[in-house]
């Protein structure tokens, strides 16, 4: 689509260039869109490719000594997974299984639960003070 437009750029003759975007109206038409939207956005329309090439060069040189190194401690797995296989021939997996804390309850839950645990405290007012009638007053 780019080579389009820079053909049509390259033209000098205004009867060549006007037959050239008749011809490619609606490669010429997409490209002056998408260019248009770069614009709007600020997106920088240079692209290096070398800085780019360096870049890729250098994170495939990265994840290949990655590799490496995870190529190494899959060795160094590999007894402790033939350990863990024969451990899980012997003992089921169920007895092996991690016991997990008790759910938490809600607040409402506890209080309610310290409220069953303690006994029942019956209040009797048998020592509640009595009036006194005042006869003088009568």
């Amino acid at each position: 689509m780019q080579s389009v437009h820079d053909k049509y750029v390259k033209i000098n003759w205004k009867g060549v260039k006007a037959k050239y975007a008749e011809e490619h109206k609606a490669e010429l038409d997409e490209y002056n869109k998408a260019f248009r939207l770069l614009k709007k956005f600020n997106i920088d329309l240079s692209f290096h490719f070398d800085a780019y090439e360096g870049e890729r060069k250098n994170l495939k040189s990265e994840r290949d000594n990655l590799q490496q190194e995870l190529e190494k401690m899959k060795a160094d797995l590999k007894p402790l997974e033939d350990v863990r296989y024969c451990i899980g021939k012997v003992i089921p997996l169920e007895e092996l299984s991690v016991q997990t804390a008790p759910e938490k309850q809600s607040v409402l839950g506890q209080i309610t639960e310290i409220k069953k645990d303690q006994p029942q405290e019956q209040t009797v007012q048998t020592d509640a003070p009595k009036r006194k009638k005042n006869n003088d007053l009568e």
